[in-house]
């Protein structure tokens, strides 16, 4: 972090990619644990949002709560600025961090939103992805690390639901955003 409070993005391209992995492997287990699988898939979808989201905005650099998201030129042209005020750093953003939200991260992605908004399957598969276990909780699949299966009404039925919304839901993400460019360098 330098001395204005800015840091460098995580690599979302890098941390997608490993959470796809040890998705997968966790999927392979002989007792898939459902809890963590729906917890860590959301993880999967929230990360492969991101580096789209950074990829098509151009964003590098980060405020240090990391909600704020700056392009290069953004990020130089607020350091120049001296001895602003926290608040107006807001004004040079390009985006900022859809948090744990996956609805709210496709959204902020404009051809992405324009092609989900008319798709009621897709947007009820956001709704599942996001929230399991229809709790309505404040943060969604993040919260399920408190969750004792035991402690899950038709947690199997849930699973099942919530397996081919995750499905769906990833392969709709990766055929619309196949033509962005992969940029090893975010």
């Amino acid at each position: 972090m330098d001395n204005k409070g800015f840091k460098d993005l995580e690599n979302f391209y890098l941390a997608y990619k490993s959470r796809f992995k040890e998705y997968m492997q966790i999927n392979k287990l002989e007792d898939v644990p459902k809890i963590l699988l729906m917890h860590w898939g959301g993880i999967v979808i929230e990360t492969y949002i991101k580096h789209i989201l950074v990829q098509i905005s151009g964003a590098k650099k980060c405020n240090s709560s990391g909600n704020l998201w700056y392009t290069m030129d953004g990020f130089n042209y607020t350091i120049k600025q001296g001895n602003m005020r926290k608040n107006k750093y807001k004004n040079y953003i390009c985006t900022e961090n859809p948090g744990h939200a996956i609805e709210g991260g496709i959204r902020s992605i404009d051809f992405l939103n324009e092609l989900i908004t008319s798709n009621i399957k897709i947007l009820r598969d956001v709704k599942v992805v996001e929230d399991p276990l229809r709790k309505e909780s404040k943060n969604g699949f993040i919260d399920l690390r408190y969750i004792a299966p035991e402690s899950v009404d038709r947690l199997d039925k849930l699973f099942i639901e919530w397996n081919e919304s995750f499905k769906s839901l990833l392969k709709w993400l990766i055929e619309n955003t196949k033509n962005i460019e992969v940029r090893m360098d975010e």
